[in-house]
């Protein structure tokens, strides 16, 4: 961040503009249930005491589906479980802590916002066929209604919950109540997009048993989109309008917010400076997928009031660690400077605002530059 004058200029710029803080927590809940579920109702409580007055929006959990199914499904992630059993009992500690923080949340803080931050991939058949059209809908289960069906309706989908473990397939009445009236926005977190196959008994890696289904990225020699760094994530704008669309008309939410999206450029990290500020590939995504987002708005109805680029800075990228770069700003991870890239200048201008001020970035990369 700007320093001294710099910094103190900055925040008086931002307390006049319309900026507003939205408070993200992640806390990927562990056993045993409810000691996790009784103590982040008490975290919450002590959040919304003394923040409450200060911050417009809430969020209680950043990508359930992420954690709950690579961390304990999976186990390529934190804590390194393999068990699909753990991967449900995941979910149903996060619902449970979700509903028991809402509470708190409409008792210290009723007029703000509160949502869970919604990840998933938008999934389109990979042929006409009546089959693959429900392998599509069954990944989009997956990956959307696995939490916000909970949320807005108090049930899992069909699909996902004829696979679950005996016994943690099922909502209590109480809780899909409390479910029902716990938040107030949809909060998405959106990347990427999938062709979808059906395929009998798969167990396409999602830590949640057979899904039925596999998630392609190439079908007929046609890739989906252009490949990014990470292995996952291809540039698919039309598939971010289409899902923004999709939750929209299943949940009626009433207010969206795109809460994450952002791109790793091909080989970024392997680029010095100040060649890898020049970062066209990032300025292409943003500026294909914020049309998209006006498109879903401004076409579709989609009452979308607030997108988050990921992200601000380069930073710890989940279990690849600093190899993946999604900032709009290049961190020296040596020195611990920061450098604007051009995508940073990109949506600053797009957001009608004025770059904030960088002067110790802007003094070094200007001895870079002179050396050559």
């Amino acid at each position: 961040m700007p320093s001294g004058a710099a910094r103190a200029a900055w925040a008086r710029r931002r307390r006049g503009s319309r900026a507003r803080p939205f408070f993200f927590t992640f806390l990927p809940p562990t056993p045993p249930p409810q000691s996790v579920v009784d103590d982040f109702a008490r975290y919450a409580d002590i959040v919304f005491s003394e923040f409450g007055s200060r911050i417009s929006h809430w969020s209680t959990f950043n990508e359930p589906r992420t954690f709950c199914t690579l961390g304990y499904g999976v186990g390529v992630h934190a804590p390194g479980i393999k068990s699909v059993e753990s991967a449900w009992r995941c979910v149903q500690h996060v619902l449970e802590a979700h509903a028991a923080a809402a509470k708190h949340w409409k008792a210290k803080s009723p007029n703000t916002k509160l949502c869970m931050n919604l990840d998933g991939e938008w999934g389109e058949p990979a042929s006409p066929s009546a089959a693959d059209a429900a392998a599509a809908q069954s990944h989009i289960d997956y990956h959307y209604g696995l939490f916000a069906d909970p949320l807005y309706f108090g049930r899992y989908p069909d699909s996902v919950v004829k696979n679950a473990p005996a016994g943690l397939g099922t909502i209590s009445k109480a809780l899909a109540a409390d479910l029902r009236a716990s938040q107030n926005i949809y909060c998405f977190n959106g990347y990427t997009t999938r062709w979808v196959k059906a395929v009998a008994n798969s167990t396409q890696p999602d830590g949640l048993g057979v899904v039925g289904y596999e998630s392609l990225t190439e079908v007929d020699g046609k890739t989906i989109g252009v490949r990014a760094e990470p292995e996952w994530l291809y540039v698919v704008p039309w598939g971010f309008r289409k899902a923004l669309a999709y939750l929209n008309k299943r949940y009626s939410p009433g207010e969206m917010a795109v809460t994450e999206f952002g791109v790793a450029a091909p080989k970024e990290n392997d680029i010095p400076l100040p060649a890898v500020l020049d970062d066209a590939f990032r300025v292409a995504y943003y500026r294909d997928y914020i049309a998209a987002a006006v498109d879903a708005k401004r076409k579709d109805g989609v009452p979308l009031t607030a997108v988050f680029p990921w992200s601000f800075s380069d930073n710890l990228e989940w279990a690849e660690g600093y190899k993946q770069r999604f900032g709009l700003t290049y961190v020296d991870y040596p020195t611990q400077t920061r450098f604007p890239k051009a995508s940073f200048d990109y949506v600053s201008r797009l957001w009608g605002n004025e770059p904030a001020p960088w002067p110790p970035a802007v003094a070094a990369l200007a001895k870079i530059k002179a050396a050559g």
